[in-house]
């Protein structure tokens, strides 16, 4: 899990254990700020991931179907220069343009695949407004947070991270109905 603090205070937290005896109202405001930050951070960093794993794919096809069109332009201009000279483009220069013709779709095919499947631009936009969204709760809390407000604020945090679960996995079902399964 990502989180906000690092170094001491994460070592602080995890020697700290579960925690144990009352939730008074010092205790819960306490905490709850904690939790609503822990949850903006895990979503900022959702959000980053996603975007870049989308990238990479995308940059991925991108350079595949340039390098397709590269070796076919590298054909084209050999063929074309031993036609000038009576003489026929090498054999293994075939061959090159066959594989990447065959390859280069495949990358393209696993791209769309991979993009269909994990739907990883909407996730990431999903958590981004989702971190929004909880920054907005975390500044209605205020600074000094009461018990009831804090209890509100998870209450909202809740709500919202349930919203997004069932967004999300009503998005699963159209997709697994989309691929047949």
């Amino acid at each position: 899990m990502i989180t906000v603090a690092a170094g001491p205070a994460l070592e602080l937290r995890k020697r700290c254990g579960l925690p144990e005896g009352r939730f008074d109202a010092a205790r819960v405001s306490a905490w709850g700020g904690w939790a609503i930050d822990e949850l903006i951070a895990y979503h900022r960093a959702q959000a980053a991931i996603n975007g870049r794993v989308m990238h990479r794919v995308h940059a991925a096809e991108n350079l595949s179907f340039l390098a397709l069109m590269a070796v076919l332009a590298s054909y084209i201009v050999a063929a074309v220069a031993m036609a000038a000279w009576e003489h026929e483009p090498p054999h293994w220069l075939g061959g090159v343009v066959f594989m990447a013709g065959s390859i280069v779709p495949a990358i393209g095919a696993a791209s769309l695949a991979l993009d269909a499947t994990l739907s990883l631009r909407e996730q990431a936009q999903r958590s981004d407004v989702l971190a929004a969204r909880l920054e907005a709760v975390r500044e209605r809390l205020g600074p000094q947070p009461d018990l009831q407000g804090t209890q509100s604020a998870i209450r909202a945090a809740m709500r919202l991270m349930r919203a997004q679960e069932d967004h999300w996995a009503e998005a699963s079902v159209r997709r697994k109905l989309y691929r047949g399964g």
